[in-house]
């Protein structure tokens, strides 16, 4: 006697493939919603997928030098795709640049806060191999280990 289950399929009556993209309203919403939150980092990674059409894997990845030059915010960057291996340039507007520069203050501010030792902090925020993000925790992984 063998009892046979019948299970829906996960994703029936779900839009599989490719979506629509995002209307103009809807971006803007998003925006405004973020605004308000005071999601200073999001808001500034929204702005830069936005701006610039990368895939997720190569937008996570960006390094701060790929989009600044000194204390600003580059008008134009380049950055090379990691599934064509392809050099895109891409053009920040003047809210994402504001955002962005916004969200880099804001990091900086905070890994000023947490107070690590200056040579630590130099050793960690100078290593151009990784993304901002994985220098920020391996900051303070070393101040939690520290103390």
């Amino acid at each position: 006697m063998e009892a046979t289950q019948h299970r829906e399929p996960w994703n029936k009556g779900k839009l599989i493939g490719q979506k629509p993209p995002l209307k103009p309203k809807d971006i803007w919403a998003i925006r405004i919603q973020l605004q308000n939150d005071h999601q200073v980092r999001d808001l500034a990674m929204f702005n830069l997928a936005i701006d610039s059409k990368l895939r997720g894997c190569d937008l996570v990845n960006l390094h701060v030098r790929d989009i600044t030059h000194g204390n600003r915010v580059l008008a134009r960057a380049m950055v090379v795709q990691r599934k064509t291996q392809r050099p895109v340039q891409f053009e920040l507007t003047e809210p994402t640049r504001v955002e962005t520069m916004a969200g880099v203050t804001l990091v900086l501010l905070v890994a000023v806060m947490f107070s690590p030792p200056l040579s630590a902090m130099i050793d960690v925020l100078s290593n151009d191999r990784l993304p901002l993000g994985s220098r920020l925790r391996e900051l303070f992984r070393r101040r939690r280990r520290d103390h």
